[in-house]
């Protein structure tokens, strides 16, 4: 959810520094879409989360099924109702943002269970979309070049963390056969791809970054975050331990988010 909501307002302030009402909607949409999409899929690999984390609430049925299967819907309802603001600008983001979750969670599609077109789905959500929607909601169409080299290199960064989810989820998915890019492709393969596509994403925004804020001052904040992350890709290649695979990959995830925000700030205070 706080990379969502990063990216929106790197998108937001990437248009305007003018904060209005469309801007707390967008939020309040970007919450609420991680919401209902993370539920939807515990709703969904409930079965495979009962091997892999036993003790989640919705696996443990601490909380009644039927009950979380209500308030997902009200989830629904809350994105649907904020879609109507200003109709129909937000109306188009909401529904595209509703279908890719659907899409990746249900049937006949569902990309969940695909190696390749989970990824692709979970970059789009955690990057392109956030990043665009903020854009799109005071800058119209793509017209900033730099939003469109933007949004090509921070997919590129979230293919790099997205395809090293499937560690921690390892031992359930290969009971359920779940396609994942891991199962399919094997530890090596991953690490080279998140490896491979971090370099391109993060040297994106690295260059970007430059053009837009002109500041070496912010290349120095940024590069060391750069470095330690694609180090801890690195050592993906030095175990086979699953359990340490995920650790790293939590790191990388949670890893991320400072280098946004600096992104961010940055980028208020200096564009």
């Amino acid at each position: 959810m706080m990379s969502g909501v990063l990216l929106f307002n790197i998108g937001f302030f990437l248009a305007t520094y003018k904060i209005n009402m469309d801007y707390f909607v967008g939020i309040a949409v970007i919450i609420l879409a991680f919401a209902y999409a993370t539920l939807q899929n515990d709703i969904e690999d409930v079965a495979i989360d009962r091997i892999n984390a036993p003790n989640s609430i919705i696996a443990s049925e601490k909380l009644n099924f039927e009950e979380v299967s209500n308030f997902n819907t009200v989830l629904l309802i809350g994105l649907l109702i904020l879609s109507l603001y200003d109709f129909p600008r937000h109306l188009i983001p909401v529904l595209l943002i509703i279908i890719i979750i659907w899409s990746y969670n249900k049937p006949p599609l569902l990309l969940s269970r695909k190696p390749i077109s989970s990824i692709v789905v979970l970059a789009l959500m955690y990057s392109t979309i956030p990043l665009y929607y903020g854009y799109y909601l005071e800058g119209g169409l793509v017209t900033n070049h730099y939003l469109f080299y933007l949004i090509i290199a921070w997919f590129f960064v979230r293919i790099s963390i997205s395809i090293l989810k499937d560690y921690k989820d390892a031992r359930g998915d290969k009971i359920y056969n779940k396609k994942t890019f891991y199962l399919t492709f094997g530890d090596r393969a991953t690490a080279l791809v998140s490896i491979i596509c971090g370099l391109i994403g993060y040297l994106g925004i690295l260059i970007i970054t430059f053009l837009i804020t002109k500041s070496f001052w912010l290349l120095i904040l940024l590069i060391p975050l750069t470095l330690w992350t694609l180090y801890l890709r690195f050592t993906l290649f030095s175990t086979e331990d699953v359990k340490i695979l995920s650790q790293t990959f939590h790191r990388i995830f949670f890893g991320q988010n400072p280098l946004d925000l600096i992104f961010l700030i940055c980028l208020i205070l200096l564009k």
